[in-house]
């Protein structure tokens, strides 16, 4: 079994690694760094802050040599124990790397830790007085505190979360045990922040029929400059957002937007994954081309559940629905790529615009061709929605013994519908063909209407103008 040891230096921001290797039975040791991350579909640079690796077996020093990019090889002995030290530089705050500052320590482990694809069962000992957040249990003896993993993928998948002055929040949705923990200021009004919270965790535990983890974990942390991201993880999210240090009701409804979103994926991707993410493969891009099942559905639904569950106004969830028409009809139509293409080269591409003109967000198109979705199944059946939709690809896909492909969803969204879908996917969703009239008529159904003016779009809200 190996054993993880993880201890920091908060001043200079480092994280040293201790590899405890009982034996190995084989003459290179082959370890690597994670080419990528849950909830990040491109390929991530984590050894460029690797400082240091040296190795021992007994007392004799092990020749390390660098093999590729992100792995490393050890030429040990068979038989006797082996010990690896590293230091990793942890400093970048945006929920998906590693920050280790004075007062607390944020890690998510699929940043820094050296894996051998093959490992099952290890433990990890974090050197920490501190209540660690995140789910995972932890045994506490003297500074240090001790959990043990099945698998790689449960550690990859948890981060962590400890500090001096981390808030605890409980609150109980649908009989499910949640956590809001805040690092940093706020004068948020807690009861109703919790309340609201709460009111989205059961609307959406209602759509699926439950709730997939046991307990779930929002972790959120405000950081010292402007920040607004998060990343979903199996049974918590990472959430970074505040402005100029703090917290404020200027910031709230960015907040119930992005723990909506975040919370959404525990079912949509957590769960409900493309074959190609079945199991991960943490060595190499994992290339799928319906990042938009992923992303799309869920920015579309994230908003929408607040509607639906009263969390927003109309008036509120017409802006935000305003904010990403506007982020694509200003900036990604026309473009060369498809939704399908642009799912597929966000590992190559990554997630910034990129160069103008060439692809499309598989975010913001995506919540857009699944608004038409939801309109089509809605118009096309007697009480379906996309919510019922989304709910039969949980019942076929959401035990992760199988992931689907692009063939599969298309045969589960035309069997909710009378109205042929196979126009919409090739225009919309595998072509390249403009999305604007078809959104504007679209969009008339939830009785909003879509206008071109200037060099944006507006959207109007029919029910309020005629309630003037």
């Amino acid at each position: 079994m190996f054993d993880y040891f993880f201890s920091f230096d908060r001043e200079k921001h480092l994280i040293y690694g201790k590899i405890l290797i009982p034996s190995w039975s084989e003459s290179i040791l082959q370890l690597g760094l994670p080419a990528w991350r849950p909830g990040r579909y491109q390929l991530q640079n984590f050894p460029k802050n690797l400082l240091n690796i040296e190795a021992t077996q007994g007392n004799l020093p092990v020749n390390v040599k660098k093999k590729d990019w992100r792995t490393w090889e050890f030429e040990v002995q068979d038989g006797g124990q082996i010990e690896i030290n590293y230091i990793y530089y942890a400093f970048e705050l945006n929920a998906g790397s590693s920050y280790v500052h004075r007062d607390y320590v944020y890690l998510n482990s699929v940043n820094f830790t050296l894996f051998h694809p093959s490992q099952s069962e290890f433990r990890i000992h974090i050197e920490s007085e501190e209540k660690i957040a995140g789910g995972i249990a932890f045994d506490k003896q003297g500074n240090w505190q001790t959990s043990t993993f099945s698998s790689l993928y449960d550690w990859f998948d948890s981060p962590l979360l400890f500090g001096t002055h981390l808030k605890e929040y409980p609150f109980t949705a649908a009989g499910v045990p949640f956590y809001l923990w805040i690092q940093g200021e706020t004068d948020l009004p807690m009861d109703i922040v919790l309340m609201d919270l709460q009111r989205v965790a059961e609307y959406q535990i209602e759509i699926f029929g439950e709730f997939p983890e046991p307990e779930y974990h929002f972790l959120l942390i405000v950081p010292p400059h402007s920040y607004y991201h998060g990343v979903e993880h199996r049974k918590s999210t990472v959430m970074v957002l505040g402005e100029h240090g703090r917290l404020g009701i200027s910031s709230y409804q960015d907040l119930l937007g992005l723990a909506s979103h975040e919370l959404f994926h525990a079912w949509n991707i957590c769960k409900i994954r493309p074959k190609e993410l079945l199991p991960y493969d943490y060595t190499q891009a994992c290339y799928f081309d319906t990042c938009f099942v992923a992303e799309g559905i869920t920015t579309y639904m994230g908003d929408r559940t607040l509607l639906d569950s009263g969390v927003f106004s109309r008036e509120q969830y017409r802006h935000e629905l305003e904010t990403t028409l506007r982020r694509h009809f200003d900036f990604s139509e026309p473009a060369y790529q498809s939704l399908l293409t642009s799912s597929f080269d966000l590992w190559v591409d990554g997630y910034e615009q990129g160069v103008p003109g060439k692809k499309v967000s598989v975010y913001h198109k995506g919540a857009i061709v699944a608004l038409m979705l939801d309109v089509y199944i809605r118009k096309g059946s007697k009480g379906s929605s996309l919510e019922t939709y989304m709910k039969e690809l949980y019942n076929i896909f959401g035990n992760l013994s199988k992931g689907y492909d692009y063939k599969e969803i298309i045969e589960i969204a035309q069997n909710q519908t009378s109205i042929p879908l196979a126009s919409y996917y090739e225009d919309f969703v595998a072509g390249t063909a403009p999305i604007f009239e078809a959104c504007k008529e679209a969009l008339e159904y939830f009785d909003f209407r879509l206008v071109r003016k200037e060099n944006t779009v507006v959207l109007e809200d029919i029910l309020a103008q005629e309630n003037v």
